[in-house]
């Protein structure tokens, strides 16, 4: 019996990149402080952690760059595109251009972002989207 070996079963991982038409149903539905973040995390394919952990000072709206500080602890400087740029500049308007070292982006108790997956969960029920999660964001930037 011991010499006997088992099948392995077949993994199937779903596509967890979700279509534009999807994105824009939750974006539609989706809270206004969730969704500047969910903005950045779609529009610019960085990891949830390096988005949170970004400050102020890191974006440079004129040339329109962040400063991330990637997975192992090194830098890189991504260009944003027009989407982020402006979800970028509401967060900051919102909020009275706070200084350099706070926060990029807020919960609505003015603390740093710290999940988004109730209210992306919740944003993908009320949009009638298969759920998704913030990974699935960085998938659907790759395509």
């Amino acid at each position: 019996m011991l010499s006997v070996r088992k099948p392995k079963p077949e993994v199937k991982r779903p596509n967890y990149a979700p279509t534009f038409a999807e994105v824009i149903k939750i974006l539609n539905h989706i809270s206004p402080y969730s969704r500047r973040f969910f903005l950045a995390l779609w529009s610019t394919g960085a990891r949830f952690s390096e988005v949170e952990r970004a400050n102020v000072g890191d974006v440079d709206l004129e040339t329109k760059t962040i400063r991330f500080r990637r997975k192992g602890g090194r830098y890189q400087v991504l260009g944003l595109n027009q989407v982020a740029v402006e979800a970028i500049r509401e967060e900051l308007e919102s909020r009275g251009f706070p200084e350099a070292s706070a926060p990029l982006f807020t919960n609505r108790l003015k603390r740093r972002i710290g999940k988004i997956h109730e209210a992306l969960e919740r944003a993908c029920r009320k949009a009638g989207v298969p759920y998704i999660t913030h990974h699935s964001l960085r998938h659907s930037f790759a395509r």
